[in-house]
């Protein structure tokens, strides 16, 4: 998921396929999301666009110094983006990169693999630009998979640890976060993200877990993602329910029932479509029409003050 309408990736980026050997029901897949990428002009007819808008939201909003360093960070020696036309990677394509790790899977023998979904091969399409790191992913994944247990379906695989890295399930009636309340844990969403500031800052990592974030580049990758999770209202805060669908509040028994929980909104369903989802496809449905409202009211938002590291929980 790529929440922050900054990090989403346009049509452009997966309507073409560098080395194809032809179309298939996986390539074809994403043929009506790039039908959106049509037009209709100011004298009836239709033309497919591409948008100039959408891709520089994020990075239009660093200073010429931040802007060469994530350059820098991102595009070492060796790493290269395969997207036609590519300048290499930005804030932008870096957004998806923690989303994509969740396609690495760990495989019997105990290795670990990047494995395409053959039901939902829209999955991949955010995930081109790191086509040729899948081993990279890898590698994170192997690295953060076994160092805390993260309860899963029994009739699906285990799930790795990093993947409780993106959200924490405070209650819905707290108004802010506290490391006492329920739905919080030593490596949650804000753990991490105070985990991926400490390696760009050439600091200790949070004592309470250990993260493995091997460089800077990985951190940003990671930084970039976890801070669109933390403004995705149900990837930081839950709703508790009860039996009857009354509101329950686990802070009242200092532990949470497992039947109370929706899982950030996961299994409340409005219609056929979970409640989760509906706010993970916000910028899909904002699109850019909005980009330059929303740039200009990004700009306006004072810088926060205090140190990074606080930012997270405040």
């Amino acid at each position: 998921m790529v929440w922050a309408a900054a990090f989403a990736l346009p049509p452009r980026l997966y309507c073409a396929s560098p080395g194809s050997q032809g179309f298939d029901l996986r390539k074809a897949g994403p043929w009506a999301d790039c039908v959106k990428s049509v037009a209709k002009l100011s004298d009836g007819t239709f033309k497919y666009t591409l948008s100039e808008l959408h891709p520089e939201f994020a990075d239009n909003l660093l200073k010429p110094n931040a802007s060469a360093q994530v350059k820098q960070i991102l595009n070492p020696p060796g790493s290269h983006d395969p997207t036609p036309g590519s300048q290499g990677f930005d804030l932008r394509k870096a957004g998806p990169w923690a989303d994509c790790v969740k396609s690495v899977a760990k495989l019997s023998d105990g290795t670990f693999k990047y494995t395409l979904s053959d039901l939902h091969p829209e999955y991949e399409l955010p995930c081109i630009p790191f086509k040729n790191e899948r081993g990279l992913m890898e590698d994170y994944a192997s690295r953060n998979w076994t160092t805390c247990f993260y309860p899963s379906d029994p009739n699906k695989p285990q799930l790795g640890c990093h993947n409780t890295f993106h959200f924490d399930d405070v209650a819905i009636e707290r108004n802010g976060f506290e490391r006492s309340f329920q739905g919080t844990n030593p490596h949650d969403l804000v753990a991490a993200i105070n985990a991926a500031i400490a390696v760009l800052s050439d600091e200790p990592g949070p004592p309470s877990f250990a993260f493995s974030i091997k460089d800077k580049r990985e951190a940003l990758l990671l930084l970039t993602h976890f801070i669109g999770d933390l403004h995705q209202p149900l990837h930081v805060g839950s709703v508790y329910l009860d039996n009857n669908g009354q509101l329950v509040d686990p802070d009242v028994a200092h532990a949470i029932d497992p039947a109370n929980d929706t899982v950030g909104g996961n299994s409340i369903q409005d219609q056929n479509i979970n409640l989760h989802a509906e706010w993970d496809d916000i910028p899909t449905d904002i699109g850019d029409a909005a980009t330059r409202e929303l740039l200009a009211a990004a700009r306006a938002v004072p810088a926060s003050p205090g140190r990074p590291d606080d930012w997270p929980a405040a």
